[in-house]
């Protein structure tokens, strides 16, 4: 299946800008919010990203975009998920044959409820984790700065690259760290900063 869906990617040259996203929950957003990922930085080199529902009101004339995007019943695909400030790549890039063509497969292959579109934010030459923190967040970490997690993981996203014998491979690039109890460290807490968040993960020892 993942190689079906790869050669639709490179045949629209949309394997630099696009990946694919398991569809997952791990909480329900309150009504009239929107789900916003916040980059911040864990080291000198390397970001994070923190995603939690937002009043959709506040993100009126802010600059966002588009991260994850699903296919609604008629064949477009809408973001559920956005990310701070300007999209790296301009829409006219990418020919609308590329969405018409996986919304087909899609549909053919009843995958609709399974997978999404996720914009490639930065370089894919890591992997990153998820983890849940506290009842409405989740935070998205560079794997080398993951220190207290355990093994096992559920891949969530997926990017693929074309080798220079033409053959396409399939990366997993994003999964879903699941870690007992961590989230009473953040459930009595007041509303979290992103500096009481990176304070918080340190006392799990979760990160450096």
């Amino acid at each position: 299946m993942l190689k079906a869906v790869g050669e639709i990617f490179v045949r629209h040259r949309a394997q630099d800008i696009f990946g694919i996203h398991l569809l997952h929950s791990h909480f329900t957003a309150p009504k009239g919010t929107v789900l916003l990922g916040i980059e911040f930085p864990i080291t000198d080199t390397t970001q994070a990203c923190w995603t939690k529902p937002v009043p959709a009101e506040e993100l009126a004339g802010k600059p966002v975009h588009g991260h994850v995007f699903r296919m609604q019943p008629d064949g477009t695909f809408a973001a559920y998920e956005f990310h701070q400030g300007e999209a790296a790549f301009k829409r006219e890039s990418i020919e609308l044959d590329f969405f018409k063509e996986f919304a087909d497969f899609l549909r053919q292959n009843n995958l609709a409820d399974l997978l999404a579109l996720e914009l490639l934010d930065g370089p894919q030459d890591h992997i990153y984790k998820e983890l849940q923190v506290g009842p409405q967040a989740t935070v998205l970490l560079n794997e080398k700065d993951v220190i207290g997690l355990g093994l096992s993981t559920i891949t969530t996203g997926w990017s693929f690259k074309v080798g220079d014998n033409g053959i396409i491979s399939c990366k997993g690039g994003t999964v879903y760290s699941p870690k007992k109890n961590t989230h009473g460290v953040f459930v009595d807490s007041k509303p979290l900063t992103v500096e009481s968040l990176k304070k918080a993960l340190r006392g799990e020892g979760i990160i450096a």
